[in-house]
């Protein structure tokens, strides 16, 4: 049992890794569009980086606790 447990959360970090480096590349693109932006658009893009990063932070959380779940 304990194997399976930690066949699917070793499955769960994969994808969350997936998922991050996704985001952290968007993110990349999204500062890359900073220098081509009029002030008005600003505001929107400079929120949506906040955000993916939020979410690059609750990612990295996650799989901590996720780690921590492992049985070695």
């Amino acid at each position: 049992m304990n194997m399976q447990r930690n066949n699917n959360i070793h499955s769960v970090l994969i994808k969350l890794n997936g998922i991050r480096e996704s985001i952290t590349l968007e993110v990349a693109e999204l500062e890359q569009m900073r220098k081509g932006i009029n002030e008005r658009q600003r505001a929107n893009l400079e929120m949506k980086i906040s955000n993916r990063k939020h979410w690059v932070k609750e990612l990295n959380t996650m799989e901590l606790d996720l780690r921590s779940e492992f049985d070695y």
